[in-house]
């Protein structure tokens, strides 16, 4: 699963506002204190008749100008929903002066603070050379910033994870507030902060947030990934788009040399918004296996996630049954390409993407055989139980807060998972919220705003989404039962995301239900989710370890394909 649609709900980070003193018109910056850090965000405000309207801009998730509604003001209270975000991303807080403090609910109660935006000398100090970190939880990932004042503009560029001169948009310098897009990295990072005191601090956003210091003095590290594919390549790269239904997918083909035709995989990312290098922390593990496999005679398809990248679409308004649509897209591309062997087309799925692949394998003849990297074979439900305990343990909570999570997070997937009546649903999810906004503590009440049950009934309703409620639901022994085509089945076991002692066996059960001949199912001791050579296997690792696949997996994968596949298959 992505690292972290862990615990309880998968957080799309998204902030709020409103206006203080008189009345909350204006322009408004600040931030939810999350547990990585600040998540900036600039809200604005203006009355309009007798009623309120506003937007919101979230440069993490590239939302500008998103709308507010309903918005109210009522004397010190503000409160508004912001239009389209997934579980009714709602903001309820207090005006006091020139602060607004209060708390946003959507997929966990994040109290947040508000500031009006302050008047400013344009012609700051920003321009020039900035060298700092972003720090990511376990991790400060270098960073060199350059800016430049051009006629009555601005022009930038950025050095990170050893890429140099990427280009950076929308640059405002404002006063001491200093805001610019970074183009390159998955989903357009945006940074959101201000000038004081010779440094540069504030937020680099970019699902989740962290904060980002910058100095004008010292030089940026390098981070360090050894595996990381480097020119010149002994194999050729295709640009490819192709469509499923409305939906555009957009990815890599690489291409081993010659006429071919080759045998093929596909590669399939874990949950969330993903490139197509299922980029994270630094590390590109699926630009590693494509290097890796396509080194050795094998073709690879990589795609971008729906709505990243090239991709049209939503991740979170789609289900597992539409990523299975999007693999089997990708098959007939492949199929059909005049270097590939439609014979020896197959899936390579890691963490849910090894859940939509014997999905995908079970609705399709062209499917020729299916590789599961940190598969699940039990329900979400299950899953998501286990999940949560083992992550809650590995970050070293007190056994009574460990029971006491694990008993909240049941309540909530029953919910979720067993009501099917949708008035029913929404009276026991505000009775549910009621009970554990009782159970606060005085100062966890205050950091929830002045409604804390509407805070937890926030939280809750992010679980609601399409995704979030099929996963849930969803077995993925009912397709393992209809695969008949060889499956290489691979886990960690420091895999704290995906368990291996409650998952491998069930997936080899499932296969040997469906009769399937060529079954191989092996655990890896000491590798984590991501197959890195880990201590603990928490999610906080994953960025300081330099290995971003272990070599020993990227041969048993690669040699299991080429055992079977890699010769042309008799026609």
């Amino acid at each position: 699963m992505r690292s972290v649609r862990s615990l309880a709900s998968v957080l799309v980070l998204i902030p709020v506002l409103a206006r203080a003193a008189e009345t909350p018109a204006g322009r408004w910056e600040g931030a939810i204190q999350l547990p990585s850090g600040p998540l900036a965000v600039v809200v604005n405000l203006e009355p309009e008749g007798g009623s309120w309207k506003g937007t919101m801009d979230i440069p993490a998730q590239g939302g500008i100008g998103l709308r507010l509604s309903p918005l109210t003001v009522e004397g010190t209270a503000v409160r508004f929903t912001i239009v389209g975000a997934p579980g009714e991303a709602t903001f309820e807080g207090t005006l006091a002066g020139d602060e607004l403090r209060g708390s946003l609910a959507q997929g966990s109660p994040y109290p947040f603070h508000l500031h009006r935006e302050g008047e400013g000398d344009p012609a700051s100090g920003a321009a020039g050379r900035w060298a700092g970190t972003i720090d990511i939880p376990g991790m400060s990932l270098p960073v060199t910033i350059v800016l430049e004042k051009a006629a009555e503009s601005w022009k930038g560029s950025a050095d990170i994870q050893g890429k140099t001169g990427l280009p950076l948009e929308e640059i405002s310098v404002d006063g001491a507030a200093v805001r610019f897009v970074m183009v390159g990295p998955p989903g357009k990072p945006a940074f959101d902060g201000r000038l004081e005191g010779g440094e540069i601090r504030g937020t680099f956003l970019q699902r989740p947030a962290f904060p980002m210091n910058l100095t004008r003095k010292g030089e940026a590290a390098r981070l360090v990934r050894p595996q990381e594919p480097k020119p010149p390549f002994p194999y050729s790269a295709e640009e490819v788009a192709y469509a499923n239904g409305d939906v555009k997918l957009a990815g890599t083909l690489t291409l081993p040399p010659g006429a071919g035709p080759f045998p093929a995989v596909l590669l399939i990312s874990g949950s969330g918004a993903q490139n197509r290098d299922e980029e994270l922390l630094g590390h590109r593990p699926f630009a590693v296996i494509a290097d890796y496999l396509t080194r050795a005679g094998i073709a690879v398809l990589r795609v971008d996630d729906r709505g990243i990248g090239g991709s049209t679409g939503d991740v979170m308004s789609s289900t597992t049954e539409d990523f299975a649509g999007d693999a089997l897209a990708g098959v007939r591309f492949l199929t059909a390409h005049p270097k590939i062997d439609p014979r020896r087309v197959g899936l390579l799925g890691h963490s849910e993407g090894a859940v939509v692949a014997p999905l995908a394998a079970s609705r399709s003849k062209d499917v020729a055989f299916v590789v599961m990297l940190a598969g699940s074979a039990v329900p979400g439900y299950d899953l998501l139980r286990r999940q949560g305990e083992l992550l809650a343990r590995a970050a070293g909570l007190p056994e009574a807060e460990v029971a006491g999570y694990l008993e909240m997070q049941k309540k909530a997937l029953d919910l979720i998972r067993d009501e099917k009546d949708e008035a029913v649903f929404q009276a026991k999810l505000k009775e549910l919220a009621k009970v554990q906004a009782e159970k606060l503590s005085e100062e966890e009440k205050k950091a929830l705003g002045s409604d804390p049950q509407a805070a937890i009934e926030g939280v809750l309703k992010q679980q609601t989404t399409p995704w979030w409620r099929a996963f849930v639901a969803y077995d993925p022994r009912t397709a393992l039962r209809k695969v008949t085509v060889p499956v290489l089945a691979l886990n960690g076991t420091l895999d704290l995301q995906v368990d291996a002692e409650q998952n491998l066996p069930e997936i080899e059960k499932a296969l040997k239900e469906a009769g399937n001949p060529d079954v191989t199912v092996r655990r890896f001791p000491g590798l984590n989710h991501l197959f890195q050579t880990a201590k603990t296997g928490t999610v906080a690792e994953y960025g300081q370890i330099e290995e971003t696949v272990s070599p020993e997996v990227l041969d048993a994968v690669t040699r299991w394909i080429v055992e079977r596949f890699g010769k042309p298959a008799p026609k």
